[in-house]
C-alpha cells in the first residue's frame, strides 16, 4: 500500500460469516456450513453463541486442530515462546510458503545471552540457511522476529505473499500466508482478523 492510499480500517463480521468468507476467498479449504454446524456441535456442544465467542481465531484452531494441519492452507500459531513447542519453527514457516525449496533451513538454534540491544537478555539464536546457500545469524526474542526474517525476505525478492499476524491474545501468536492484495481486502471486510493493520502495506 503505497503513500497517500486510504488506510484499511475494519468492521466487524461475525465469526461465522467470516470463516465462510475465508472459504469463498480459497484461504481456507474443506469448511463449509455443514462442517461448521458440525464442529459447533463437536466443540461448543452444538451452542452457536460459544462459537461466536470464540471467534474466527477459534474456529480456525479448532478446524485445523495442529499446527501440521493449518499448514497446508498457510496457516501456523505457536506459543511466542516457540522454541517450547517446536524444534524447528523455521521449518514450520517455510511450509506455510509452500514453495519448491524452502525459503530458509534451520541449521542451529540455542540459547544465548545478547547484548545487542544495550542490556544482558537471553535470546535464541538460530543460524539460517537460505535457498541459495546463504547463510544469515538470527537473535530471536519471539515468535515475530522469526517471521519478520521470513517477510524480509519476500519483499526483498518482490514476492507479494507475507505472512501476516493475526490478532490473538497476547502470549501466542497466530499467522496466515496469502496474498497481500487479498489480505487487505479480507481484513477490509472484517473477515481476516488482522493484528497490526500495517503489516499488510508492501
Amino acid at each position: 500500500m503505497g503513500n497517500g492510499e486510504t488506510p484499511i480500517t475494519q468492521v466487524y463480521m461475525p465469526p461465522r460469516t467470516a470463516v465462510l468468507r475465508l472459504v469463498e476467498a480459497g484461504v481456507v479449504r474443506g469448511l463449509d456450513a455443514a462442517r461448521l454446524d458440525a464442529l459447533r456441535a463437536e466443540c461448543w456442544d452444538g451452542d452457536e453463541e460459544q462459537m461466536e465467542e470464540a471467534g474466527v481465531i477459534g474456529i480456525l484452531t479448532s478446524f485445523y486442530e495442529s499446527v501440521e494441519k493449518g499448514s497446508r492452507d498457510g496457516f501456523l500459531w505457536h506459543d511466542n515462546r516457540f522454541w517450547m513447542e517446536t524444534d524447528d519453527v523455521v521449518a514450520e514457516i517455510a511450509g506455510t510458503l509452500h514453495d519448491d525449496r524452502p525459503l530458509f533451513r534451520q541449521l542451529r538454534l540455542e540459547e544465548k545471552v545478547s547484548t545487542a540491544r544495550r542490556f544482558r537478555e537471553t535470546v535464541q539464536a538460530l543460524e539460517l540457511e537460505r535457498d541459495d546457500g546463504v547463510k544469515k545469524q538470527l537473535e530471536a526474542r519471539t515468535l515475530d522476529d522469526v517471521v519478520a526474517c521470513f517477510n524480509e525476505e519476500l519483499r526483498s525478492r518482490g514476492r507479494q505473499r507475507r505472512i501476516v499476524p493475526l490478532d490473538t491474545s497476547e502470549g501466542w501468536k497466530m499467522y496466515v500466508a496469502i496474498e497481500l492484495r487479498l489480505a487487505r481486502r479480507l481484513a477490509a471486510e472484517g473477515a481476516l482478523p488482522v493484528a497490526d493493520l500495517d503489516s499488510l502495506r508492501d
